[in-house]
């Protein structure tokens, strides 16, 4: 799937908290290399771009995981339950010390395949 910069634009303004950011269309992307044991689960990779904000070009990261909800599972609809928890807005309950990663948008795709966009939480530093 290509995403153009346009399409990238309300992802980059979530990342990065700025409603005034555009993408600058060039991506990366790495597997996370982490296990899931959710059936469902197609692929969990980093992305890292660049955005035009107020403040000059600021690089983004964000973490996608891609969902094949067609796929029948017996451990059970954690990967289905997941997704309907970030579409309720459950998760966004501000700054507690202990929370979900910040998911930037439920993308439903053909094929019934879902994209979570998440937080990168994997270089932070911090208590639990």
């Amino acid at each position: 799937m290509n995403l153009g910069c346009s399409e990238l634009d309300p992802i980059v303004q979530a990342v990065l908290d700025d409603e005034t950011s555009t993408s600058l269309g060039s991506l990366s992307c790495q597997s996370m290399g982490a296990p899931s044991i959710g059936a469902r689960t197609l692929t969990i990779g980093k992305i890292n771009g660049k955005a035009n904000t107020s403040g000059g070009s600021k690089p983004w990261p964000a973490v996608v995981k891609a969902i094949d909800t067609s796929q029948t599972s017996k451990m059970g609809d954690n990967s289905l339950k997941e997704i309907a928890t970030y579409e309720s807005g459950l998760l966004k309950f501000g700054e507690r010390s202990m929370r979900a990663a910040r998911c930037s948008r439920v993308e439903r795709l053909p094929e019934r395949h879902v994209w979570l966009w998440l937080e990168d939480l994997s270089e932070w530093i911090g208590p639990p």
